[in-house]
């Protein structure tokens, strides 16, 4: 009878085997399918390099004064040559001058174009480039931290020496030539109206650089990348 009752086992399993392979538990089994989670769209793509319109307009009235002040010629031969050289050396507010630097070294650093696209890849959304502005207003040798930095700085500095150069050399030359003009008889004729003219020199060294419209255009294409500064 042992061999009965093993059967009857064997048969019990079977069913109960059966029962759960059916359709129905094979359906409640089966595992759920994990919900899609939709990608988020990716960033609008960056626009094209620029600066703002206000440093533009700086760095053109900077790179304007150095050729106009650059370029004085010290071959002095009347008194009115020498008013209008004085008039057009003096004429900058100091604050401004500074502001129109820095302007300028900007147009000259974003020549590197391993910078520009370093600074481009970390700013890829709005809320990097916010950010990157709050770490570079916090402490500007952030700036230093991108590759192609070091280039950048060089190409900012061979921008102001170069400027800095052609001008000290041209204001060397006016020195040289204010003992020169001493022993031509046209210098030594008094001033007409001395304290008038020393007035208006003074009054405008506290104006702001005179705008430059025919400088912005070339600059901007150096911004962009389009021209060479």
């Amino acid at each position: 009878m042992a061999w009965l009752r093993t059967a009857r086992a064997l048969a019990a399993i079977g069913l109960v085997a059966a029962a759960v392979c059916t359709p129905q538990a094979v359906t409640l089994a089966r595992p759920k399918k994990a919900p899609v989670v939709e990608a988020p769209p990716p960033p609008p793509p960056a626009g094209p390099v620029a600066l703002p319109a206000r440093t533009v307009a700086d760095a053109a009235a900077f790179q304007a004064y150095l050729e106009r002040v650059g370029g004085a010629s010290p071959a002095f031969t009347s008194g009115t040559g020498v008013a209008m050289t004085l008039k057009d050396a003096a004429a900058y507010e100091p604050r401004a001058l500074i502001r129109g630097a820095i302007a300028y070294a900007a147009v000259a650093a974003l020549q590197d174009q391993q910078f520009v696209a370093e600074l481009r890849s970390a700013g890829n959304s709005p809320d990097n480039r916010r950010l990157m502005a709050g770490y570079l207003m916090a402490d500007p040798a952030y700036a230093l931290l991108f590759r192609g930095s070091q280039g950048a700085a060089g190409f900012a500095r061979e921008a102001l020496a170069g400027a800095g150069l052609k001008l000290y050399g041209a204001g060397k030359a006016v020195r040289q030539a204010s003992y020169d003009i001493q022993h031509q008889a046209w210098s030594k004729l008094d001033v007409a109206d001395r304290p008038a003219r020393l007035a208006a020199v003074e009054a405008a060294g506290q104006q702001p650089l005179p705008d430059a419209a025919d400088h912005v255009v070339a600059l901007q294409q150096a911004v962009a990348g389009a021209a060479p500064l």
